[in-house]
């Protein structure tokens, strides 16, 4: 019983629950939000759930290149190496949102052509393309 003795392990756990809990809530609540029929029309249902799709694809990536790569490296080398760890993310990250941003502004014109939705331009700016506005 000498984990349940420890404070830090019991605020870190109920951190962790509440954390997760609140997503829950707040993913149920824009999905509830989204299907009410006043809210969006059906077009604008589908460029947002495609918008949704890119989001978390790009994010899902981000994870698996980027974070999971660095706590592996922290944990499996020494102290003094966890600034050059730390430094090489950054740039990672910079580099990787540089590379989708681009990307982005490339793909967005011909893509919100395609669409029968005018709101697709607002989706798309929203992840960070200003220029196709």
């Amino acid at each position: 019983m000498k984990l349940f003795s420890n404070p830090q392990w019991i605020k870190s756990g109920i951190y962790s629950i509440g954390s997760r809990f609140s997503i829950l809530i707040f993913g149920f609540g824009s999905f509830y939000f989204q299907l009410k029929p006043s809210f969006l029309s059906q077009g604008e249902f589908g460029v947002w759930s495609l918008f949704l799709t890119v989001t978390t694809i790009i994010e899902m990536s981000r994870n698996g290149l980027i974070q999971n790569a660095v706590i592996k490296l922290l944990h499996s080398h020494g102290e003094h190496e966890t600034d050059r760890v730390v430094t090489g993310s950054w740039i990672l990250n910079i580099v990787y949102s540089a590379l989708i941003f681009l990307i982005i502004v490339i793909i967005s014109p011909s893509s919100i052509k395609a669409s029968a939705c005018p709101s697709s331009s607002r989706c798309l700016c929203g992840m960070g393309s200003r220029y196709c506005c």
